[in-house]
């Protein structure tokens, strides 16, 4: 796998990652509003990096513009908030899959040794954790 076809696997993965951290921190109404839409902001980063449709595209810029809308209004989470935090999160979720879905790579992976065999298995490189995400997991 190329070093660019190798990134963006990465960053695939750390988008889901994201998105179950964003779940708990809804889920939990433990943090401020800013750190939730820090990380909101970072999935919606990858999402438009990762894919070239424009539907998904167009969906992600409304939920950008409802993120900064929501992050100026107020600084702790109410249940008006949390309501509108699962509904985009249930977006992000299925843009996840379309993005992840549509964009099927070859699984062989060089470890220095050639490619990974059959038994072997693949390893699951992270991107590291923004502030939010690691003030989110430190409360937890």
């Amino acid at each position: 796998m190329n070093k660019k076809m190798e990134e963006e696997e990465n960053r695939r993965v750390a988008l889901e990652d994201r998105v179950m951290i964003l779940e708990g921190a809804i889920k939990n109404n433990k943090k401020r509003i800013d750190n939730i839409t820090d990380i909101m902001r970072d999935i919606m980063r990858d999402m438009n990096s990762l894919s070239d449709n424009k539907d998904i595209k167009r969906e992600i810029k409304e939920i950008k513009e409802d993120i900064w809308s929501l992050r100026h209004e107020g600084s702790n989470m109410s249940a008006e908030l949390e309501k509108l935090g699962s509904a985009h999160l249930e977006q992000m979720k299925r843009i996840k899959d379309k993005i992840t879905n549509n964009q099927i790579r070859p699984i062989t992976q060089f470890n220095g040794r050639g490619p990974l065999r059959k038994g072997l298995q693949k390893q699951r490189v992270l991107m590291p954790l923004t502030k939010g995400e690691r003030d989110i997991i430190s409360i937890d």
